[in-house]
């Protein structure tokens, strides 16, 4: 059976519905040529220049990424600009690209179940009316020192990737989350009954007030706690397709900071 782009992202949506993203975001169709079969697609974290060589060069159609590609508003397409060199080599090539950010964060099975799972927690629950607040308990009590060791190991990261603010001899059990930069549920995550708060791209005043509060977080950065979307998204793929597409997970490493 012969599928085509619009048939991937109405599938796509069925299951990951774009309703569900915030009024700020931009997910849905970045780049879309609707009747365009396709018989491969690539999941990726966010779409740089690599990618798209990598996509190009997996014979894809069609990428599938968590951030947009495109976000604000773009005034032209320059050869010049990075953000432009990829819109021209995909349009270029024929390749789509559907992106599935907040809506993919919020959504059953989606990045912040994922997390919650890595993190080994159980009785998970939805602890804001968005969505994007997850709270669930630890396998058991750990101190935050031990805690911040223990993340690092379950999301596979360095001693430089992960830090944390709060009392490193508190007591944690139950524990908030909120992928990608979620610092602003820390107060929530706390009147949740949560001892600590995990995330990414906390803040130096975020840190403060957390502190302020008597509160502990931990940040374990955006792509640290969101590098494992395209496995996500491609096992989701994969289970709505089979064997009709074949789906192939980006190993291009879109983290920019490095350890030194």
């Amino acid at each position: 059976m012969e599928l085509k782009v619009r048939d991937i992202v109405k599938a796509i949506n069925e299951s990951v519905p774009e309703s569900l993203q915030e009024g700020w975001d931009n997910s849905g169709i970045q780049i879309g040529f609707e009747d365009m079969p396709v018989t491969t697609i690539l999941t990726c974290l966010e779409i740089d220049e690599a990618v798209a060589v990598e996509a190009i060069n997996a014979g894809a159609q069609m990428i599938v990424s968590h951030h947009p590609l495109i976000f604000g508003g773009i005034k032209r397409i320059d050869s010049d600009d990075s953000l432009g060199r990829v819109i021209e080599m995909l349009i270029c090539s024929g390749i789509s690209v559907y992106s599935s950010h907040t809506p993919f964060d919020v959504v059953e099975g989606g990045n912040n179940d994922v997390l919650a799972a890595k993190l080994g927690l159980t009785g998970v629950e939805t602890a804001s009316e968005d969505g994007f607040l997850k709270c669930g308990y630890l396998p058991a009590s750990m101190s935050l020192k031990d805690f911040v060791d223990y993340t690092a190991d379950c999301l596979n990261l360095e001693a430089g990737q992960i830090r944390a603010a709060g009392r490193a001899d508190a007591l944690v059990k139950r524990v908030g989350l909120c992928t990608g930069a979620g610092s602003d549920f820390a107060k929530a995550a706390k009147l949740a009954g949560c001892d600590v708060m995990v995330t990414g791209d906390v803040k130096h005043h975020e840190a403060l007030d957390v502190i302020a509060d008597g509160f502990n977080i931990v940040d374990a950065g955006h792509y640290g706690t969101e590098k494992f979307f395209a496995h996500s998204m491609g096992q989701r793929l994969e289970g709505i397709f089979g064997k009709n597409i074949k789906i192939i997970e980006s190993n291009t490493v879109t983290d920019p900071f490095v350890m030194v």
